[in-house]
């Protein structure tokens, strides 16, 4: 029974997700990227991690088997990655002197990262803000759903850290958009 409620619970989070990445959902989102402070890249990002693990939104999980089997249990858990962005091969215009990407795959209860943080683009901009502040390497921040979905938040030439806008297109595209199935 439990594992039905939390299959129950997972389905509503995916077609929340489907709903919250909508064209209706377009966000014009915008955070003035913060003056450098004494952190570190690498503080910069723990800090954003923590933040994320206060709001439930980056510690460990615990994935039931559902009656179909897809999920066989096993702990899901957070992560940082950082990578080169190939920016040029899905946008025409981007920021040439900021090609890395750090990512968070966010882990925990579903509700709280989709009906949590996922639906507050100002407080993953502003996060992402605080890492393009002190790694300014940097020119986007994603942040991924562990099952599927993601938001990503990109550094703007007048000095800005935006939320992307979910379109529904393929192919090479403006700065700012982006398409995840």
């Amino acid at each position: 029974m439990k594992s039905i409620r939390q299959l129950g619970k997972l389905l509503s989070s995916i077609v929340f997700a489907l709903v919250l990445t909508s064209p209706a959902q377009a966000t014009e989102t915008s955070v003035p990227i913060p003056n450098t402070s004494n952190k570190t890249c690498q503080q910069a990002i723990d800090f954003a991690g923590r933040e994320l693990a206060s709001k439930g939104a980056f510690v460990p999980f615990t994935l039931s088997t559902t009656s179909g089997g897809r999920y066989t249990g096993g702990i899901v858990r957070p992560e940082v990655y950082r990578e080169n962005g190939d920016f040029g091969q899905e946008y025409y215009s981007y920021p040439t002197n900021r090609a890395q990407v750090i990512g968070f795959r966010l882990s925990g209860d579903p509700d709280k990262i989709w009906f949590g943080v996922m639906s507050s683009p100002q407080f993953l901009t502003t996060l992402a803000s605080q890492i393009m502040a002190e790694c300014p390497e940097v020119g986007m921040v994603k942040y991924h759903h562990w099952l599927e979905g993601f938001i990503p938040v990109g550094y703007f030439s007048d000095g800005t850290a935006r939320a992307f806008t979910w379109v529904n297109a393929f192919g090479k595209m403006q700065w700012g958009y982006y398409y995840s199935p």
